[in-house]
């Protein structure tokens, strides 16, 4: 005679509550959403985002970026400078600007950029350097809060932090 147990008054064969229990605790785990971490969506993404660098980050040259987030396209103003510049150095009178615009796509930890840069201010073709090039980036991100997205996590030293204005 196979062996039951009772539960809520039902007899169940004890065989399939330990292969019931396991799958049952597996599905529940899988099916919690971690709260701390918001999924980011194309609606919470639009609008500009600006570059924050931490206070404590010693740099002599970098890049901040302001990215302008539409439904399916983005505008990139990336401003370099450096903090060392030699007379008759190329970088003499930095800051410069680049412009980049195209589209983007997202998943869960990844968001692509493709388009063009070497715009002028006003994205369109050519800017400066007379030369437009292929855009094409992508980074593992961060969604910190629903104003906070950091480009590049992995990597701290180089990584974007973009606060919503």
């Amino acid at each position: 005679m196979m062996k039951t147990t009772k539960i809520s008054g039902l007899k169940i064969p004890v065989r399939l509550v330990k292969i019931m229990l396991p799958v049952l605790c597996l599905t529940l785990l899988l099916s919690c959403k971690d709260d701390d971490q918001p999924l980011l969506e194309t609606s919470m993404l639009q609008g500009k985002w600006v570059e924050k660098e931490p206070e404590d980050l010693i740099q002599f040259a970098g890049t901040n970026h302001t990215f302008v987030f539409r439904e399916d396209s983005f505008f990139i103003k990336i401003e370099s400078w450096t903090d060392v510049v030699e007379p008759g150095d190329p970088c003499e009178g930095c800051p410069g600007y680049g412009y980049a615009k195209g589209e983007y796509s997202f998943d869960l930890t990844t968001i692509n950029f493709e388009g063009k840069i070497g715009l002028d201010s006003n994205f369109a073709e050519p800017g400066d350097s007379g030369r437009v090039l292929t855009y094409c980036v992508t980074y593992n991100y961060t969604l910190k809060s629903s104003s906070i997205l950091v480009l590049g996590p992995e990597l701290e030293y180089e990584s974007i932090t973009l606060v919503k204005e």
